[in-house]
């Protein structure tokens, strides 16, 4: 974090201005907009969430930030976890929720949920600039273009899916951790790179998807002798992001496969959850079927009951405008996918594990060789979206866990990316210096514009 340029200013200026922007937007569309009447989980207040003034301000100024699996993370926050479905949603944004609403509830006097809504808004922020900042740097490591890089992160501040990276959502968490996390693996520090990657993998359950990315790089390391020491440090960065995960669920099918008893669960929300017949922590039931399983399936199972996720099970016909909903995000991760084959079918067919590179495949920007992992990530990514989840979700869960989808819409965005498959080791450097200070006299002109 130290030494910072003036892309990094720049990009940091941008993501807060657009930040506060749609926090902005947030507050005036709560209060012209009518709230939708949806079946989705909507648990009543505390008698104590209004006691003061400033609860009242607080829940008038975010109380949209709470909304959908919003509701989830406040009420995990607040209460813990109470009903089964609440597994779904991992637990590291709520513990850093709790932690900042600590010192303002002691503070200012507010209740726990008014406090909370606050944390959501303050942590959001600051995890979206550092999520910028990540993908910046991160960009400029491994595409070697600083233009390219910077423009991807401007886009990544205003992508579609930012009302989500300012709500009660992990998608602003995952980033950051995930984009810092790449970066420290891409440098081979590897220490660095396990704590950021499994801390990722307790926020989100595709957090485990970024343990390829450490594979690959296992996979690399092994097809040169005497990478042995290198290859088990980073098989560690694995183990580290599958564990949280597994722990998780592990923690979830003890609390309710033995009845762990309730704690400090407040009457109102058993009995909300009573109401809507779902499963309580510590309430005699029917077990589970995760239950008497071996392996842990706590999550599946979660997301099969209680969101009807399955192999093309959103495959209807009324789910036709949710399609065309994501249809942009797919058709960007989908081309930029086929654009790299294209560029590269050789490098992709083996993998990237061959040898050496011949000096007329030479490329610089999205079509680097180091690009070749990024890009497999998001198809990865792309397809478990369209055949196993519910596809309106995938221009978040894209947005929130791939660099090659900005690297790609910053490389169609600008005209002299266009050109970025030369043929020589130094020439790409030269041209791709130019294009920067091209870019630089521009954006120096008008440093909030970002060129569509």
């Amino acid at each position: 974090m130290l030494g910072w340029s003036g892309g990094d200013k720049q990009v940091v200026l941008f993501t807060l201005h657009a930040k506060l922007f749609a926090l902005f937007l947030q507050v005036v569309s709560n209060l012209l907009i009518p709230d939708h009447e949806a079946d989705a989980f909507n648990p009543p207040l505390s008698p104590l969430a209004l006691h003061s003034p400033l609860d009242r301000i607080a829940l008038f100024t975010f109380s949209g930030l709470a909304r959908w699996d919003g509701a989830y993370f406040i009420s995990i926050a607040e209460y813990g976890y109470v009903f089964e479905q609440m597994f779904a949603f991992f637990p590291l944004l709520p513990f850093f929720l709790n932690a900042i609403s600590m010192p303002l509830r002691a503070c200012l006097g507010l209740s726990a949920y008014s406090a909370l809504l606050v944390s959501t808004a303050i942590l959001n922020t600051l995890l979206s600039l550092l999520a910028a900042l990540g993908l910046y740097r991160l960009g400029r490591h491994v595409l070697e273009c600083e233009v390219l890089a910077r423009h991807a992160a401007l886009l990544f501040a205003i992508n579609p899916a930012t009302v989500f990276t300012i709500a009660a959502y992990s998608e602003s968490l995952f980033a950051s951790l995930t984009f810092w996390g790449l970066l420290s693996l891409e440098r081979a520090s590897t220490i660095p790179a396990a704590i950021l990657l499994g801390l990722a993998s307790a926020a989100r359950s595709n957090g485990i998807a970024n343990a390829g990315f450490a594979a690959y790089s296992v996979l690399r390391r092994f097809m040169r002798p005497g990478h042995f020491c290198s290859t088990s440090k980073t098989s560690l960065v694995v183990l580290a992001i599958l564990l949280p995960s597994l722990a998780f669920q592990e923690y979830g099918r003890q609390l309710f496969c033995n009845l762990s008893p309730l704690h400090d669960v407040p009457d109102h929300m058993i009995r909300y959850g009573q109401s809507q017949g779902y499963r309580i922590r510590g309430v005699r039931g029917d077990l589970p079927r995760y239950c008497n399983t071996t392996l842990p399936a706590m999550y599946r199972h979660l997301q099969e009951f209680h969101w009807g996720l399955g192999l093309f099970k959103y495959y209807e016909l009324k789910q036709i405008p949710n399609f065309l909903l994501a249809g942009p995000s797919v058709l960007l991760a989908a081309s930029a996918t086929l654009a790299f084959i294209y560029a590269r079918p050789t490098f992709c067919l083996t993998l990237g594990l061959e040898r050496k590179t011949k000096l007329s495949e030479v490329f610089v920007g999205f079509f680097r060789c180091s690009v070749f992992v990024y890009v497999t990530h998001m198809a990865a990514m792309l397809i478990i979206g369209l055949v196993f989840m519910h596809v309106q979700v995938l221009t978040r869960f894209l947005a929130s866990s791939c660099p090659a989808f900005y690297w790609f819409a910053a490389h169609i965005s600008l005209p002299e990316a266009q050109t970025s498959r030369w043929r020589s080791r130094s020439h790409p450097e030269l041209v791709c210096r130019f294009t920067c200070r091209l870019s630089d006299c521009s954006t120096h002109a008008s440093p909030s514009v970002v060129r569509e």
